[in-house]
């Protein structure tokens, strides 16, 4: 028996400069790869959480790790965004999917230093979570398609 498919988002926070970002998203591409159909896109602090929770609000944590693991030094221009790609794929590619896009921010889980870029990630699995099921369907319609 196969397991069963689903619609998945994998969200990805970071505080990071706009070049930082544009570098992770490149490698976050060329990690997904043809495995299974995906859609990434990124937003930035001013936008919400689905429910309206702010970015900044919901990664608080990110800013505050960069600057105790930097004391004294200016972010400069580290923002917090959001990377989000959607995933039509089982539990355990969409679980293998995030893993591998977390080796993209952090190639040695086993490093003593923090990473360079701190980041946080969840995944949403559309069938599972009623409030978020319409959002996911509508964003990603078109991987199913596919």
């Amino acid at each position: 028996m196969s397991p069963s498919i689903g619609l998945f988002e994998i969200q990805v926070g970071v505080y990071a400069t706009a070049q930082d970002v544009t570098s992770i998203v490149e490698r976050c591409r060329l990690t997904l790869g043809q495995r299974v159909p995906w859609q990434l896109g990124v937003v930035d602090e001013q936008s919400a959480r689905p429910g309206g929770m702010p970015l900044t609000e919901f990664y608080d944590e990110l800013p505050q790790q960069w600057s105790d693991e930097h004391p004294g030094v200016d972010p400069g221009q580290r923002r917090i965004h959001e990377i989000r790609v959607g995933v039509v794929a089982s539990r355990g590619e969409a679980d293998s999917i995030q893993e591998n896009l977390l080796r993209v921010l952090c190639p040695d889980p086993d490093h003593r230093s923090p990473c360079p870029v701190p980041w946080s990630t969840s995944c949403s699995d559309a069938a599972d979570d009623c409030d978020r099921r319409a959002d996911l369907e509508e964003r990603y319609a078109g991987l199913r398609r596919r």
